[in-house]
Formats: structure tokens, C-alpha cells, sequence
């Protein structure tokens, strides 16, 4: 049961914060109206088009695992059961004093 409301509040929070500063606020200003532009921008646009789905797959994964592994979600109202340790990328160095077994 507790997953159920970590995952149904996750969502929630996704679409409040992120959604509204990512999505609702790009949109007031632009309506999603682009000019043509050029056609040695295009490469350009898809580099930039590959890191917006780039950062969305790793902010839909950072919200998953709050709520799958850590019964909770970001939002500070419903904070986290457990501390999720797990990451994208390999530690480089360890942390000063802390245990690098994570």
C-alpha cells in the first residue's frame, strides 16, 4: 500500500515541480511556435533534442527509484522510508570518510 501512494505521489510531484518549470513554463513563453531556421542548425537541434531525452530518462529513473526503492517520493511532504544509495554512474573517487561499498 505504501508503494502505491509512493508511486501515485511521485508522479504527482513530477508533474507539479519539474513538469511546471520544464513544460508548462517553456510553453507559456513559446506556445512551442519554433522559426525555420537555417539548415546547418539542424545538427545543432538534434544534439539538443538528444540531451532533453537524455536528462528525462534520468529524471524519470531518479523519481522511479524514490518510490520503488525508497517508499517515498522527492517532495519534503512525503519524505523517503529508506536512503537510496544506487547511482548512474561509478563512483570516481571515494567519499572522504564515508564507506565505499555503495
Amino acid at each position: 500500500m505504501r508503494r502505491a501512494f509512493a508511486v501515485f505521489g511521485s508522479a504527482l510531484f513530477l508533474a507539479l515541480a519539474p513538469g511546471t518549470l520544464a513544460g508548462l513554463a517553456p510553453w507559456w513563453i513559446s506556445r512551442w511556435r519554433f522559426e525555420s531556421l537555417a539548415d546547418w542548425w539542424l545538427p545543432l537541434q538534434v544534439v539538443g533534442g538528444l540531451l532533453v531525452v537524455a536528462g528525462t530518462l534520468v529524471l524519470l529513473d531518479s523519481f522511479a527509484r524514490f518510490a520503488i526503492k525508497g517508499l517515498g517520493t522527492p517532495a519534503p511532504v512525503f519524505p523517503t522510508r529508506y536512503l537510496v544509495i544506487t547511482r548512474w554512474l561509478p563512483r570516481l573517487r571515494p567519499w572522504p570518510g564515508g564507506n565505499d561499498q555503495a
